[in-house]
């Protein structure tokens, strides 16, 4: 998936944005092959936390003190970004959290996030 990456020369993608400052924040979504994730998905990017105020979603507990990972709920907070194809000719590309979009404007779409976010959709209308 290198060409989703193309133009881009940061070592950090979206450390700016106007939703939680930054590309990842607020709702983590991860790879997680007990969620669902396919076998084909590819980890793109990952965004870890050691935030104390972020918590696992519903779907994720087992219980108040386990969860499906099995290890420590702070080992599975990370946004994953990744893209998968499907079936049929199509793709799938997820960016791990909905803080995302509050990067996409940021110094007036002249961005990181932005770039990442146009070569998706022009490798997927290609």
């Amino acid at each position: 998936m290198a060409p989703v990456f193309e133009g881009i020369t940061d070592d950090l993608i979206g450390d700016f944005g106007f939703s939680g400052n930054g590309a990842s924040g607020f709702e983590l979504d991860h790879m997680d092959k007990h969620l669902g994730t396919p076998g084909n998905a590819v980890l793109l990017a990952r965004s870890v936390t050691r935030d104390g105020r972020f918590m696992l979603v519903p779907e994720e507990m087992l219980t108040h003190l386990t969860n499906l990972s099995g290890g420590p709920a702070e080992d599975i907070m990370h946004a994953d970004m990744i893209h998968f194809s499907v079936p049929g000719g199509g793709s799938v590309f997820a960016t791990g959290s909905i803080t995302f979009c509050g990067s996409l404007p940021w110094n007036d779409f002249d961005n990181n996030v932005s770039r990442l976010l146009e070569n998706v959709v022009q490798r997927s209308l290609s």
